[in-house]
């Protein structure tokens, strides 16, 4: 059975999104984060030392990737 609730229910409004920073503080934070994990790698074991260190390149790598732009693939691409 089909019911049709398009006329009886409304959406509510979107939320307002959030005000722009002057710089971004997010990128700053993650990359600052990587580097004090990448020093702190160098008092630990070396398994552990490892981890620390992958944990040190995947923050500094989503810290940069978040100021690239973004675009929806090749949706946008034109020749």
């Amino acid at each position: 059975m089909l019911i049709d609730t398009r006329d009886r229910w409304e959406p509510p409004p979107p939320e307002p999104g959030r005000p722009e920073r002057s710089w971004p503080v997010r990128p700053v934070l993650l990359v600052l984060a990587g580097i004090a994990v990448l020093v702190g790698s160098g008092a630990l074991p070396p398994l552990p030392a490892y981890g620390m260190i992958l944990l040190a390149c995947v923050l500094i790598g989503r810290g940069f990737a978040t100021l690239l732009p973004f675009s929806s693939g090749m949706k946008q691409h034109r020749q």
